[in-house]
């Protein structure tokens, strides 16, 4: 091109563009909310909108849409508000250009739709757009199940409860929807079967749900009940009880929820029922609990309350207005369990019986031999029963002793309980049974134990069968038993194990058998070690109930 064209068509150009007769791209071209690629159609006569528009309802569930349509339009945008004609309305469907009709499934029952439709044609790489035609509204027909009402959401320790009045005769359950806000998103969270009024969910603490019920039967599904939020509130801790005066007592706990409508206190005494005694505002931390009597241990527990429900509660404390020193703790004993079951634990276990309503807690004390030398081995709670050591079944056993239980309050220290000794480990061991003649059999075996008052023997007529007590008064440091009366030609097989001074049972020693008989009939005795652990036998002693322990390291009695 001659440099003098080049100038005057760039002249030219300038020109045109100053006078907008050319216009050049705009990155701030107005936006269109309801267009699928946000921007305003540049020149909506391009196309031609849909006419005729209409709502045509099918059922309680779907409104079919159709228009006119035009010859030149690549396809067609579909919008629908659910909040009236003037609503907000958002785009549900696109379809082809041959489309003159929409099946707009999936809605609920006697709820009005309104739709707006627009056609949009495709020019190379830029979408041209219609106006709306439009709008159109219509109205669901009625479910076919009548939707259930009063829904009301309780909050219940560590879960929901989701109440609502059943309306209808013929639905086949419910489905229970869940959001985090009344205005949804909803999702399916349980169902509840027919008639059902009720059903419970789990929730997060300190976290809102909403929740709205929809009945449904083999024909669809009713709509939704009004929705109803609530939140579970986390429940407080570190509850403390401490006698204030002798008429009074005072709790204190931690409040760690920020949701309350205000704090519960509850309380018991030995053997009665849990009673609410106190309802206080939200934030509360402490109550005082007036007229209660001396010398009585008074239990309390504190849940924070939300929408007429309330939260996990907090731990027990007791509370006690000592006048007098507790009384002594009897019947104690000491068992080394072992682990018969594969769990991999064994446990020392030491029991008592609580004969005070007034301690503030007991002190178990150790001593190797029983006689001197007492030493502190753990502390327990107010109402407690026992302590618990829990040990590896590849360690070896703690060593043996004995034990005492102290129970004291602010008032002093009770007399020792019984004592009660024990030697893990520590079994009689080569028991041998020699057949006399036809009525009788000799055990012998070698007294490993230093603790015991006594010797139990247990007899059986198979390794596996029931056995029976046959003497369980033989002496301290004995090594031998006559066992007669017996029947002839018939084997029998023997355990022995020493008694303690709380009248409890140690190990058992390896089984030993021998038959009864005559002369050269009588057969020499047989001895089978004893399995220890999870792959012992299990022995059944006729009137002896097997023994488990608790579970817990450390446990109150429950009301």
């Amino acid at each position: 091109m001659h440099p003098s064209i080049y100038r005057a068509s760039r002249t030219v150009l300038i020109a045109l563009l100053l006078q907008g007769l050319v216009t050049a791209c705009d990155a701030t071209a107005p936006v269109d909310p309801k267009s699928s690629d946000g921007l305003a159609p540049s020149d909506a006569s391009l196309t031609v909108a849909a006419s005729g528009v209409s709502a045509a309802v099918v059922s309680w569930s779907e409104i079919d849409i159709s228009w006119a349509g035009s010859p030149s339009a690549s396809g067609y945008q579909v919008f629908r508000s659910t909040n009236g004609p003037t609503g907000t309305y958002v785009l549900i469907a696109t379809t082809g250009a041959t489309a003159r009709s929409y099946p707009n499934t999936g809605l609920t029952g006697s709820t009005q739709y309104c739709y707006e439709v627009r056609s949009f044609k495709n020019a190379g790489k830029n979408i041209n757009y219609s106006a709306y035609t439009g709008p159109v509204c219509a109205t669901t027909l009625s479910p076919p199940v009548v939707a259930p009402s009063e829904t009301d959401a309780v909050p219940e320790a560590y879960r929901i409860q989701v109440r609502w009045k059943d309306n209808s005769s013929d639905e086949d359950g419910f489905h229970i929807e869940r959001a985090a806000v009344a205005a949804g998103p909803w999702v399916q969270s349980v169902d509840a079967p027919a008639n059902a009024t009720s059903a419970y969910v789990y929730a997060t603490t300190e976290q809102q749900a909403c929740f709205r019920v929809i009945a449904f039967n083999a024909i669809g599904q009713s709509a939704p009940s009004s929705p109803d939020c609530t939140t579970l509130p986390a429940g407080p801790s570190n509850l403390s009880a401490t006698a204030l005066d002798l008429q009074s007592i005072t709790l204190t706990w931690t409040d760690n929820t920020a949701v309350e409508d205000g704090y519960k206190v509850s309380r018991i005494e030995e053997g009665g029922v849990w009673s609410d005694i106190a309802t206080l505002p939200p934030n509360a931390v402490s109550y005082r609990d007036v007229g209660v009597r001396s010398d009585i241990a008074y239990t309390y527990r504190v849940q924070a309350i939300k929408d007429g429900g309330y939260s996990n509660g907090s731990n027990d404390a007791i509370g006690i207005i000592s006048t007098t020193a507790p009384k002594a703790p009897t019947n104690a004993q000491v068992w080394y369990y072992l682990d018969t079951e594969g769990y991999g634990w064994n446990y020392l276990t030491i029991y008592w019986s609580d004969a005070s309503a007034n301690e503030d807690g007991f002190r178990v004390e150790y001593s190797a031999d029983g006689l001197s030398g007492w030493s502190l081995y753990a502390t327990a709670d107010a109402d407690a029963y026992y302590v618990q050591q829990q040990i590896s079944v590849f360690d070896p056993p703690p060593p043996g002793g004995c034990y005492r239980v102290i129970s004291f309050n602010v008032m002093g220290s009770s007399n020792p309980s019984n004592i009660a000794c024990a030697e893990p480990g520590v079994v009689p061991t080569d028991l041998v049974a020699t057949a006399i003649d036809q009525q009788s059999i000799d055990l012998t075996w070698t007294d490993n134990a230093s603790l015991e008052k006594a010797y139990v023997v247990i007899r059986s007529t198979a390794i596996d069968g029931e056995y029976s007590v046959v003497a369980d008064n033989l002496p301290a440091n004995a090594t031998s038993y006559h066992d007669t009366g017996l029947a002839s030609g018939q084997e029998y097989w023997y355990l022995v194990a020493a008694i303690y001074p709380d009248f409890s049972w140690g190990d058992w020693s390896n089984y030993a058998s021998a038959t009864t008989g005559a002369g050269a009939a009588l057969q020499s005795s047989r001895t089978v070690v004893i399995e220890r652990g999870h792959n012992a036998r299990p022995i059944r002693i006729k009137g002896v109930p097997r023994r488990v322990p608790p579970t817990a390291r450390m446990s109150r009695r429950t009301p």
